[in-house]
């Protein structure tokens, strides 16, 4: 098999982290990181939970054999890495006696952490959308109108000026759900990879990976995504590959959640001076 043609499968938990190169697999665990070659690994056994896998080295005949469990975010994540790597393993002579896969285990320094597509013409979501956003438009100039016709000023400034956070307090709590559903989607069926970043355009960061299929993707993903060994950690739908995510450090996950949070406040303010301001007046 072409090393380039290798599926960039990875599993990432509390016990540590590993990922399929074209130099073999790459441990992280216990504060060490390890390359283990491809003729060391006798193959990778998923555990009856589906939640985890075993990597079993070879060993000669009647010595216990060196493993290494690592678990995954979900069943679909374990199952797919155990396969790839599983397929990826090179065929050994028979009668051969395995050497001690141990032996070939290299430790290596400790790592350093570091949109969809375009749709193409006019279709029923864009029109959608389209009328999603004329009928509040069409709602507030009816509001606006209503304010000056009662004569009702101090609430006509409250009107004007409560567009933003309401606005803004929708937006972001629509972006916060959104992203929400996204991370369970992923949470349930994702699969996590390595992938080769690219340019940054439009605000995302354009990365390429070879799926568990064996396909070659690319997607767009957050640009603050964790970079390791210069390449991304990122995890994609199988049943819709575009649909993927990077792994965030900490500190932009709380930046992004204390922004849904303050969302909500935003949105409270927003009612009160837009359309309560308009109840008042009838």
């Amino acid at each position: 098999m072409a090393k380039v043609s290798l599926p960039s499968v990875s599993l990432s938990g509390s016990e540590g982290s590993i990922r399929l190169d074209p130099g073999g697999l790459v441990l992280e665990q216990d504060g060490t990181r390890r390359r283990i070659p491809l003729p060391a690994v006798a193959g990778v056994r998923v555990d009856p939970s589906g939640r985890a896998a075993t990597v079993i080295l070879t060993a000669p005949d009647g010595t216990e054999a060196t493993t290494y469990r690592v678990a995954g975010p979900n069943v679909a994540s374990v199952t797919a890495f155990a396969r790839a790597v599983n397929a990826a393993l090179p065929e050994r002579p028979p009668g051969a006696e395995p050497a001690d896969g141990a032996d070939l285990v290299e430790i290596l320094d400790a790592p350093v952490a570091a949109r969809k597509p375009a749709r193409q013409g006019v279709d029923p979501l864009f029109v959608l959308i389209v009328v999603a956003c004329a009928v509040p438009v069409v709602g507030y100039l009816a509001g606006l109108v209503q304010l000056i016709v009662v004569e009702r000023w101090f609430g006509l400034v409250l009107y004007v000026l409560g567009v933003k956070p309401l606005v803004f307090g929708a937006a972001g709590i629509a972006i916060g759900v959104h992203a929400l559903y996204i991370r369970a989607v992923l949470l349930r069926r994702g699969v996590s990879v390595m992938a080769n970043p690219g340019s940054t355009r439009a605000g995302k960061l354009r990365c390429r990976f070879i799926d568990a299929e064996g396909a070659s993707r690319g997607v767009e993903v957050n640009p603050a995504s964790i970079v390791v060994d210069r390449r991304v950690q990122l995890t994609y739908d199988p049943a819709k590959p575009s649909r993927a995510v990077g792994r965030l450090p900490l500190h932009k996950r709380l930046m992004y959640t204390l922004g849904v949070l303050i969302s909500f406040p935003l949105l409270a303010l927003g009612l009160f001076m837009v359309p309560y301001q308009v109840y008042l007046s009838l």
